[in-house]
């Protein structure tokens, strides 16, 4: 009699992680662009394993679905067909601290096998079973048990404790000694129950898996600011307004670029990213979130000096008075700054945004970003008065402060602005004025001078002797 055999070709496995990695398309220099279509593919087998190893058997080297009624089979698989998915509630595996592919495997291998029961295993290596009853062995209920409403209590069960069920005492174990655990089997009940406990597990792990192979990069527009703009990605992925996720694989370099819309300005990035300038850089080893900043185009006047006076700007909107330290108002464009002076104080000068004006009292400014203008003002000036010539003589002022005698030769003294200061000389006896110079020269030969002290200033009073000088000669006549 003929007999005939079946022969099942080994298939190659040729869907592996490198392989997976591997393919993508190439960007500039050392980037990678997404994964491609292939490369998802490839993916896609490395994740049927991964789900693989939420079917108990499958932990155990169990065989797969029963197929040409071979009598080695998984039981669960023909049973879970059947069965809805559930969404995770939580995280039922610690997946924390994972460094490659193969510990998230790991990790769902034994979390699997030390908790549910194969048909070809016994109790030892795999869940204790702690309660029974008449139909089923219960082991204690997990997180995942509560979440799904799996548990239930039992008779051996102490008050208020529940449990799961993980193997039903079917025909065979009661045809074999009583107590044998390894002639329990699983049915329908228990492959439903346990499929609804695992299901969510597996969308965990892969989800994990996933963002290990193609971690995501989540951007937004920081609501803190006022203003609008986009962000675009390099290589391309990332393009919009609000908020959009997009994955690269894992040590991409993603460079990220923010643009505002027309009159407003980029601010800063915040969370992953960080810095002021509208480029900015991240590799995806991991999950990463960045927000950019987008504010109104700004102008800030901050008045410093112990002096006070207004700022005011055409076209209007910054007003700053004597009351307030500082003002920030939006402009776009062109603007010019006047700066006022209050009596009793001067302008000293500009600094910041606007420190090329110097000390000119208007300033011409771009505004194009968050810009800072400063404005200075003081209440006084130093006077400083030095004597010349071979006479002497004294040098007082109105309002008081200077009083430079007939043994003094320079003295300094701090004036306020407003009035002016005059001078006056007053020569001694045997002495006359012979004029101011420096700051003052305009005076000529008066005996009071006046100057207005916008900034320090140095004026020259020059004594002469009456008295003639007196040569004699050495050698007679």
């Amino acid at each position: 009699m003929a007999r005939t055999c079946l022969f099942i070709a080994p298939r190659v496995n040729d869907h592996g992680w490198p392989q997976a990695t591997g393919i993508t398309d190439p960007g500039a220099g050392d980037q990678n662009n997404q994964p491609t279509i292939v490369g998802w593919t490839h993916l896609g087998y490395v994740v049927h394993l991964l789900e693989d190893l939420t079917s108990p058997p499958h932990t155990r080297n169990s065989a797969h679905p029963c197929v040409f009624d071979l009598p080695f089979c998984d039981p669960f698989e023909p049973l879970n067909n059947s069965a809805s998915v559930n969404s995770p509630k939580q995280s039922y595996i610690d997946f924390t601290s994972v460094t490659s592919p193969q510990e998230i495997f790991n990790r769902v291998q034994s979390y699997t096998s030390q908790n549910y029961f194969s048909a070809y295993t016994v109790f030892q290596g795999g869940p204790v079973s702690i309660f029974e009853d008449a139909d089923y062995f219960y082991s204690s209920c997990l997180p995942a048990s509560q979440d799904f409403g799996t548990c239930v209590h039992v008779a051996s069960m102490p008050p208020g404790m529940t449990g799961r069920k993980i193997a039903h005492k079917g025909a065979a174990y009661y045809a074999t000694l009583p107590g044998n655990p390894a002639a329990a089997e699983v049915d329908s009940v228990i492959a439903h129950e346990q499929f609804a406990e695992l299901g969510p597990v597996a969308v965990q792990a892969v989800a994990e898996l996933i963002k290990y192979y193609a971690p995501a990069i989540t951007v937004a527009i920081d609501p803190t600011g006022i203003g609008t703009g986009k962000i675009t990605s390099a290589p391309s992925g990332i393009d919009c307004g609000s908020t959009c996720i997009a994955l690269f694989v894992n040590g991409t370099k993603v460079q990220l670029t923010a643009a505002p819309d027309p009159g407003f300005v980029f601010s800063g990035w915040s969370g992953d990213c960080s810095g002021s300038t509208p480029d900015t850089t991240v590799v995806l080893n991991t999950d990463q979130t960045c927000m950019a900043k987008f504010d109104l185009a700004s102008l800030t006047i901050t008045k410093t000096g112990n002096g006070s006076g207004t700022v005011v700007s055409a076209p209007p909107g910054m007003n700053c008075g004597p009351g307030g330290p500082s003002q920030t108002s939006p402009f776009s464009g062109g603007v010019q700054l006047t700066e006022q002076p209050a009596f009793g104080s001067a302008f000293v000068g500009s600094g910041g945004d606007c420190a090329s004006a110097g000390t000119n009292p208007t300033v011409q400014v771009t505004v194009s970003a968050v810009q800072v203008c400063t404005a200075s003002f003081t209440t006084s000036f130093q006077l400083s008065i030095s004597k010349s010539g071979n006479g002497t003589g004294t040098v007082t002022s109105v309002p008081a402060g200077i009083s430079c005698g007939t043994r003094c030769s320079t003295q300094s003294a701090p004036f306020a602005p407003m009035p002016p200061v005059q001078p006056t000389d007053l020569p001694d006896t045997g002495s006359t004025f012979g004029g101011w110079g420096g700051d003052c020269s305009a005076a000529g030969v008066g005996t009071t001078a006046q100057v207005t002290l916008s900034v320090d200033r140095n004026c020259t009073a020059t004594f002469n002797s009456l008295n003639p000088t007196v040569h004699l000669n050495p050698f007679g006549t």
